[in-house]
């Protein structure tokens, strides 16, 4: 599976990274959401993993406009965040699923159900 990880942080994309061994074959990784609608256009992932705080394309407008652009993209969104009103926001987005970084440990599972599930819930989902 290939896995785009999208995170201004570099040291949270190295931790997401090491998260993911083994449950990817290839992980791609950008900084920005305007980068990561490009790389979804021109690598066509099997997953994006989107953090919601990003500079300039924050992770629900990249969202909305890489499922614009390629409508059998499949996005996660991997934030620090959990409230309501975001996994909502997210939901409406278009996203797949909703994960805690807090959660990384449980990702590498996520990750495989995702291949195969058409809804991604983090553990901690209601």
């Amino acid at each position: 599976m290939k896995i785009l990880v999208v995170d201004d942080h570099d040291r949270i994309r190295a931790l997401v990274r090491q998260a993911l061994a083994g449950a990817a074959h290839e992980v791609i990784e950008c900084g920005s959401g305007r980068e990561a609608v490009r790389l979804c256009e021109d690598a066509r992932p099997d997953l994006t993993l989107m953090d919601l705080e990003m500079p300039g394309m924050d992770g629900l407008a990249a969202t909305r406009t890489i499922l614009r652009s390629v409508p059998s993209a499949r996005v996660m969104i991997l934030t620090a965040h959990d409230s309501p009103a975001l996994r909502s926001a997210a939901r409406e987005a278009g996203a797949a699923g909703y994960a805690l970084k807090s959660d990384l440990h449980l990702l590498a599972e996520m990750v495989r159900t995702a291949h195969s599930a058409t809804e991604i819930l983090s553990n901690s989902n209601p």
